[in-house]
């Protein structure tokens, strides 16, 4: 194989990576960097790095290589322009709120069980029926009422009577 052909080969694959992965090093830098500027220069300085060690990515995990060359140059221009971080995530000091988030997760995870609790055993049938049409299956109050045969006012009603007691029953949790 001569250089040219092997040259031809390697421009070929790396154009393909290029148009694949272009969108998400796009975003991976502008979730970094807020000036639009910046962050078509940081990526440049990424296509750059990627094309010197193009051998590396084609062989071995590309995605990886990618995307860690991303973090680099992002680090690389903070430390150039002596500029803070527009993320949070690349500052390091800040507090772990994982626990707190789980905490709230669980709780509102709780909650909607409750909730969905009261829905099912609690609420009349009909009056189910016609909450879960309009709030959980988002079919208007005029087709409600054509396919249960009863008034609009009539389906309104049932849905504030059923949002009334949900609210009450479930103000303390």
């Amino acid at each position: 194989m001569t250089f040219f052909s092997r040259h031809n080969i390697e421009k070929s694959s790396y154009e393909k990576l290029y148009y694949r992965y272009n969108h998400e090093i796009f975003t991976c830098i502008a979730n970094k960097i807020e000036n639009r500027d910046d962050v078509l220069d940081v990526m440049q300085e990424v296509y750059i790095h990627l094309w010197k060690f193009r051998e590396k990515i084609l062989i071995g995990n590309a995605e990886n290589i990618i995307f860690n060359t991303c973090k680099q140059e992002i680090s690389k221009f903070y430390r150039r322009t002596d500029k803070e971080p527009y993320s949070e995530e690349l500052t390091y000091d800040r507090a772990d709120n994982s626990i707190n988030e789980l905490k709230a997760a669980k709780k509102k995870d709780r909650r909607l069980t409750e909730l969905e609790r009261s829905i099912e055993l609690i609420i009349p049938p009909l009056r189910k029926t016609i909450f879960k049409m309009s709030k959980i299956e988002g079919i208007s109050h005029e087709q409600i009422a054509s396919q249960l045969n009863m008034s609009k006012s009539a389906v309104e009603n049932q849905i504030a009577k059923a949002m009334t007691f949900l609210k009450k029953h479930h103000s303390n949790s």
